[in-house]
């Protein structure tokens, strides 16, 4: 029972820190928030530099130095554009999906999985409309719809991925118990 109790606090914390940094990022004001956008896509734009850098220094047998925040950037470069997404309507998802899936973790005991479902559902949406409710508070900050449905899109599709993956999980323990009693 204590082992139950630890994980479930290990979620609940991994869930409030989500939204901790949701928060963090939605108090700042709107010029922060656009300078912090615009370094991240400098240095997207970097990291792809520095490969266009390695591929000619690979030609010379010169390797350039190379860090884990370069795959991230290069990562977050690709995706942005194979999206078409801005980078403030990828952060809206990303967060949301890593709160959609921290609300799953903590929800992970509930039986009925729709009933697991419409309460993931309801804590995000109503934590994604207090955030919106929030910014309006910060200056040169407001709600805005598009946000809602950035993170709509974030949150159901981690619902989505983590329900799927525990009906599969499902399946293939109760195929193995069949087999199993099929065999005796």
């Amino acid at each position: 029972m204590k082992h139950f109790i630890n994980i479930r606090l290990l979620y609940f914390v991994f869930m409030l820190s989500v939204m901790g940094v949701i928060f963090y990022f939605s108090h700042q004001d709107g010029e922060v928030s656009k300078e912090v956008s615009k370094q991240v896509v400098s240095n997207v734009e970097d990291a792809k530099h520095e490969i266009k850098k390695e591929e000619k220094a690979e030609a010379v047998e010169v390797k350039p130095e190379f860090h884990l925040m370069d795959i991230v950037y290069i990562l977050l470069g690709i995706i942005l554009s194979v999206t078409k997404l801005g980078i403030r309507n990828f952060a809206h998802i990303f967060l949301y999906w890593l709160l959609g899936i921290a609300v799953f973790l903590v929800l992970k005991d509930e039986k009925r999985i729709s009933r697991k479902l419409c309460w993931g559902i309801l804590v995000c949406l109503i934590y994604s409309i207090f955030d919106e409710v929030h910014q309006m508070l910060i200056p040169g900050r407001d709600f805005q719809i598009q946000d809602l449905l950035m993170d709509a899109v974030g949150y159901m599709v981690a619902l989505g991925i983590c329900h799927g993956l525990v009906k599969w999980k499902t399946r293939l323990v109760e195929g193995k118990r069949r087999i199993k009693t099929s065999n005796s």
